[in-house]
């Protein structure tokens, strides 16, 4: 909340916690929930979605929650403002560089269908209104996931012009802006991360690699087999011919060859990586 104030002075806050009475929700229908809900959003014209922790947010894991924040994505008089608690920003930025894969992880597990609530009718309303809503919890989960994505890649931005020189930070960021599907943002700091003047061969080969996966994933199959190439020579100089890291080069090479439609050579490497994971 502080740091939303901080870009938007004098904001009041509705908090339904302060103004919910726990003890006499019990006497009111799902209904008053619902319509109170839906309307103070729309009056108030923004929510505030405070993902903690940022890899496992709580509130996605709540219906109500997820009941609000699809009726705030269905309308586009309503604004969605997203934030991490500071401490949370620090800890994504650890764990990305520690397992690029933990946000695409986070995302995947989003399933409003296995959301909780305090009382098992208002679950059961919930979940009914979902299902007879257009595409019911598949297109629920996908637009919540379609904002978070959004909303996540803005973030890692924010994280590489605070810390332009983290070569590792930038690194994983791209990697995982091509899992998003952020492929203009992942070229852009895969080209980054080349240029920077790092003396780490590993660090350059990954980097390379990225690259290589971004041009692959746009069809630009030279440049891809080009950033392949200087990776796998980079890789098999630093740790050897049987190292797993050199044979999933060789098989993302094997992979353009098929794209290429030249079948003996893709089969030619393929065959080369299965032997040294063999």
């Amino acid at each position: 909340m502080e740091q939303h104030a901080k870009d938007n002075p004098d904001s009041y806050f509705w908090f339904d916690l302060f103004t919910n009475d726990q003890n006499s929700v019990a006497v009111k229908e799902f209904d008053d929930f619902f319509k109170i809900f839906m309307s103070t959003s729309e009056e108030i014209g923004e929510l505030l979605l405070i993902l903690s922790p940022w890899n496992d947010p709580i509130p996605l894991k709540r219906a109500w929650c997820l009941l609000d924040v699809s009726h705030v994505l269905r309308n586009p008089d309503i604004k969605l403002n997203i934030k991490l608690p500071q401490l949370e920003v620090e800890r994504m930025a650890a764990d990305l560089i520690q397992d690029k894969s933990s946000l695409v992880q986070a995302l995947s597990d989003i399933q409003a269908e296995k959301a909780a609530a305090m009382r098992e009718e208002d679950k059961a309303q919930i979940f009914g209104f979902i299902e007879k809503s257009e595409g019911g919890f598949a297109a629920l989960n996908q637009r919540i996931k379609g904002g978070l994505r959004e909303w996540y890649v803005k973030q890692f931005k924010q994280l590489i012009a605070e810390s332009p020189h983290n070569h590792m930070l930038i690194l994983a960021c791209s990697q995982v802006m091509i899992e998003l599907g952020f492929l203009d943002d992942a070229l852009q700091y895969g080209q980054q991360c080349v240029c920077l003047q790092i003396s780490d061969r590993k660090y350059h080969a990954e980097a390379l690699d990225t690259l290589g996966k971004v041009y692959f994933k746009q069809g630009n199959y030279n440049n891809a087999m080009e950033k392949m190439v200087e990776s796998f020579a980079l890789k098999k100089s630093e740790f050897g011919d049987s190292h797993p890291d050199v044979a999933a080069c060789i098989s993302s090479i094997g992979d353009i060859y098929i794209r290429k439609s030249d079948y003996e050579e893709a089969l030619e490497y393929h065959n080369d990586s299965l032997r040294i994971r063999k």
